[in-house]
């Protein structure tokens, strides 16, 4: 009934979640499971009725196999009036709480790990520097708001949030405390984080982030992006920006690595060529 009063979706998540992840190339869960104890991963959504972010991890039982963690994943990725229906999931008090894109409430998911008592905090950003981040919202974007969470969700404290751009203020509150915290990249004191929304932690907090460059080595990827060769180049991007940011020196000489090149190396043409076969494959017909 809900799938029949939304229609159907604009990007179908199923594909990723069920078929990719779960049949095609399944993660290896065995090992992330065995990894918990020392490396947890948490998945960052948004609780819709709480009007909060969330952490989803297993030791909150948020998800305890492959397709349960595939479940978690759908609602840190919906993203609103785009990729379905929200997403129903246990909250901390044990109620049946609609989710959604983690975006909505954090758009860049460090919030959570500084609450949660993380000292040393790695940022990876998938904008470069000077996108204009709180730019007017268009009336495509309020149509498909009021559309989704007014009309047919009922949530109208949602709509608000979105007509007011809620999401946008804070990614730009984000960008502004992250740019502070890499002019102090070299002291071993950290920053003392401040929020409008309320104190941050009584101690000060290593903020590491890397960020796209401009230009063709960091294009900035849209939501409905389809095309294999421009995800593919730009997981290359992301790929080489980060070994230049975070590798270490080569060798003793001093000479840093060349992130393009080995981007190149880890993710071979062979790759894009196999997923571009996979998709030429014509379907099997429904018996």
């Amino acid at each position: 009934l809900v799938q029949r009063r939304l229609g159907m979706p604009v990007l179908n998540l199923d594909q990723l979640l069920v078929e990719i992840v779960q049949r095609r190339k399944p993660l290896d869960f065995d090992r992330l499971w065995a990894g918990q104890p020392d490396q947890p991963l948490r998945v960052v959504a948004s609780a819709l009725t709480s009007e909060c972010s969330v952490a989803l991890g297993s030791d909150e039982g948020s998800w305890r196999s492959l397709p349960e963690l595939a479940h978690c994943m759908r609602a840190s990725m919906l993203l609103p009036g785009i990729c379905g229906p929200v997403v129903p999931l246990n909250n901390s008090r044990g109620e049946v709480e609609p989710h959604a894109d983690a975006m909505l409430f954090e758009p860049i998911p460090y919030r959570l790990a500084v609450r949660e008592g993380a000292t040393h905090v790695l940022v990876l950003r998938t904008r470069p520097d000077g996108v204009n981040v709180v730019r007017r919202q268009s009336i495509f974007e309020r149509l498909i708001a009021w559309r989704f969470f007014e009309r047919k969700m009922r949530m109208p404290h949602m709509y608000k949030h979105m007509r007011n751009q809620q999401h946008r203020q804070r990614y730009a509150e984000d960008i502004l405390l992250l740019n502070e915290a890499a002019k102090q990249s070299q002291a071993d004191s950290g920053i003392h984080i401040r929020w409008r929304s309320g104190p941050g932690p009584p101690e000060p907090v290593q903020l590491c982030q890397v960020a796209l460059q401009p230009g063709e080595r960091g294009p900035e990827v849209s939501n409905l992006q389809t095309d294999a060769g421009e995800i593919f180049h730009a997981v290359r991007c992301g790929f080489a920006r980060a070994v230049e940011v975070l590798a270490p020196l080569a060798h003793e000489g001093g000479s840093p690595l060349d992130g393009w090149q080995l981007a190149l190396e880890v993710f071979p043409d062979s790759i894009l060529e196999e997923v571009r076969a996979s998709m030429a494959k014509p379907k099997p017909k429904p018996t």
